[in-house]
């Protein structure tokens, strides 16, 4: 079984809570959203290195370390992350996902487990 594992840290954002308008009809990520994805994104360059996107289903599994209970469970954003570091060609390839929710003040992180799936 392929599989792609790693952790993101730092505090996971909601993508559905973390929108701001910029003018009507113009709604975009909040600086919060964009900056922890540009981090992770940076955190995914050397588990990537030589890597190739996953082509086949996938099934996820994302245990996520928020600082506090104020976060909604949301891995949209992570998911999207996932798809532009090139986990997975187009994250609609998910047919399975396990999320789990933890509270660690200290070490706010995402775990990310990402296999394929068999035919």
């Amino acid at each position: 079984m392929t599989e792609f594992g790693c952790t993101i840290l730092g505090n996971l954002q909601s993508k559905a809570n973390s929108r701001r308008m910029i003018r009507p009809g113009l709604v975009i990520k909040s600086k919060a959203a964009l900056d922890f994805e540009q981090y992770a994104l940076m955190q995914l360059k050397s588990p990537m290195r030589g890597r190739k996107p996953f082509i086949k289903p996938v099934a996820c599994e994302f245990t996520v370390h928020y600082q506090s209970r104020r976060s909604d469970l949301d891995t949209s954003l992570i998911r999207d992350i996932l798809q532009k570091a090139g986990v997975y060609l187009n994250d609609r390839q998910i047919e399975e996902a396990h999320e789990y929710r933890h509270i660690d003040k200290l070490n706010p992180r995402v775990e990310i487990l990402v296999y394929e799936l068999g035919d």
